[in-house]
């Protein structure tokens, strides 16, 4: 989609493509001792890792960031550059040849409506440099004739950022600061600042009980938010024609703009059957029936931090077989 309109395009891959290239350390420690009693155990990991890439593979600009950069002039009267496909076409520009028109560019005259196709690249696009640190912690005791178990996973990235992204010498990415955003533009997925689990699990005899807890934080939907990670200006949020049934202009919506938390508790009870073999195992996942973040996308929600499908009741039985 681009200027408001919906049109064809082509994605061709480079024949200059050279391998990815990628820097990685590490570095961490492990400490093993005793718990607050003589019978029970604690263990903790703290892992500092460092990744830097360069020459990733992927799509190399969008094709509404092309689109967007050659319909960029607004047209006489307005003070923006419109989405209703009125947007005037900069004839001079480098991505220009990327623009299959109907017809020729004429500065002045040629409209974001005027075309019919636009033809992006994959290639090698921009690096990345991430850091951050992986913690895991367990905590082990005994308790009435049982074992009970508490165990920590966290995730935390200090850093996410991209390098400049160039195509045809023309800069398309000046290269940011992508952590906390959902970036749907580029090769990476949403980076969450914080991704972890908790659980406690309580084991006696053949019986199994695991409370678990899920935690990622929300993302920013980078495309609502400019380099100083503002919200762009309410035009870019507010759906074209009226409202269903009325006369009135819809107003700025900022559905999956400001990405939530999303924070669910599973219950998973196993009985082991040792005389056939086997296991029962009955869960509850997502005991409070959250509903994922919003997201503006085909789903309405990022299938990489959150699912749709509510509280949900599971039954499994494992038949061990020799």
């Amino acid at each position: 989609m681009a200027g408001g309109q919906w049109r064809g395009n082509q994605t061709v891959t480079r024949t200059d493509i050279q391998p990815e290239e990628a820097t990685v350390w590490s570095t961490g420690f492990i400490w093993n001792s005793r718990g607050l009693t003589d019978t029970s155990d604690f263990r903790f990991i703290l892992d500092f890792f460092n990744i830097e890439t360069e020459n990733e593979l992927g799509l190399l600009a969008s094709v509404n960031q092309i689109a967007s950069s050659v319909f960029s002039i607004a047209p006489d009267g307005a003070s923006t550059v419109p989405t209703n496909g009125t947007a005037l076409a900069d004839c001079s520009h480098p991505l220009v040849g990327r623009i299959t028109f109907n017809g020729s560019c004429v500065q002045g005259v040629t409209t974001a409506q005027d075309f019919a196709q636009v033809r992006t690249d994959t290639g090698n696009g921009p690096g990345q440099q991430t850091s951050g640190f992986d913690i895991q912690s367990t905590y082990s005791m005994p308790a009435f004739a049982g074992d009970l178990d508490f165990s920590l996973n966290l995730t935390k990235v200090n850093e996410f950022e991209y390098t400049e992204t160039t195509l045809d010498g023309y800069t398309i990415d000046p290269g940011a600061d992508r952590l906390g955003y959902l970036n749907f533009a580029t090769v990476a997925n949403a980076i969450s600042e914080w991704r972890g689990n908790v659980s406690a699990n309580y084991r006696q005899g053949d019986h199994n009980f695991r409370l678990q807890a899920f935690y990622i934080k929300g993302v920013r939907d980078d495309r609502y938010f400019d380099n100083n990670g503002d919200v762009v200006g309410p035009a870019a949020l507010t759906p074209n024609g009226l409202q269903t049934g009325s006369t009135e202009a819809y107003g700025p919506s900022y559905y999956g703009v400001f990405g939530e938390n999303w924070l669910t508790f599973d219950f998973h009870y196993t009985l082991d059957l040792l005389d056939w073999d086997a296991s029962l195992t009955a869960s509850v996942v997502n005991i409070a029936d959250e509903m994922p973040p919003a997201s503006r996308q085909e789903m309405g929600y990022d299938p990489r931090i959150g699912n749709p499908l509510g509280r949900t009741f599971e039954l499994s039985v494992n038949k061990r077989f020799f």
